[in-house]
């Protein structure tokens, strides 16, 4: 079997990053909700601190990992401009 072309291997890593974007979009909104529901019921639990800060500390991480994988697409894009044209 022939090895992937350069398309193929470009085509491949744009379908997995729109993949992992949406999936870190999902993520994130769900993420939002449990960091309101926390905030929210803050009601008496002992580590009701701890948990808040954990889940901010999670929204920051996967707001990096999103920033990051919604700047990898277009760097993709230029690495392979030649291919393109």
């Amino acid at each position: 079997m022939a090895p992937p072309s350069q398309l193929v291997i470009a085509t491949s890593s744009v379908h997995r990053l729109v993949k992992e974007e949406a999936s870190y979009h999902k993520e994130l909104t769900q993420q939002e909700e449990r960091l309101k529901k926390l905030i929210a019921s803050e009601d008496g639990e002992e580590n009701a601190e701890f948990l808040l800060k954990q889940e901010v500390s999670l929204r920051s991480a996967l707001s990096f990992e999103l920033f990051r994988t919604c700047d990898m697409v277009p760097k993709l894009f230029e690495d392979h401009s030649v291919m393109f044209c």
